[in-house]
């Protein structure tokens, strides 16, 4: 009899609290939950785990579709995967994969629709076939573009 009453109020309460998420899950129509790199275009600044101290940053466009992210300095694309953060009101942490020449980079990151409208983005990174880490942060600008020398040689490979 002692266990019933200590196990009644336990199975009401996992139960309930079942219910009101479930409720919750069915009351955020898909529209909501935000999608802040998906269809957008970033200028991107990279440090790496190989070049000296102290080098400076190199500049990349980072491009989003809702599934595909693309960086300019590779000069290809590859899977993406977003989601939002809980309770950042805005925010999305992401995973995109870029094969960029062989070097197989897959990058985790979060980004944070800004004020103001410009949205931002700041993740880590690496290369599996070299052993390499980046950083990368950027911000919204859909008119990004390299120069013909940033498209010269791929910096995210090792020298």
């Amino acid at each position: 009899m002692n266990l019933l009453k200590r196990l009644i109020p336990a199975v009401v309460s996992v139960a309930a609290v079942a219910a009101l998420a479930t409720a919750l899950v069915q009351a955020v129509p898909a529209s909501a939950v935000p999608h802040t790199v998906a269809n957008k275009v970033y200028d991107a600044w990279v440090v790496t785990s190989f070049n000296p101290p102290g080098t400076a940053p190199f500049h990349d466009c980072a491009r989003f579709t809702d599934k595909i992210m693309c960086l300019d300095g590779c000069g290809d694309c590859g899977n993406l995967v977003e989601a939002p953060l809980s309770g950042s009101g805005g925010g999305t942490i992401w995973h995109g994969r870029v094969p960029c020449g062989g070097l197989g980079l897959g990058f985790i990151g979060t980004s944070y629709d800004g004020t103001m409208g410009i949205s931002t983005i700041g993740a880590e990174g690496i290369g599996q076939t070299q052993a390499t880490n980046f950083g990368l942060t950027g911000a919204q600008n859909s008119a990004c573009s390299l120069t013909a020398a940033d498209r010269a040689a791929n910096r995210y490979s090792r020298p």
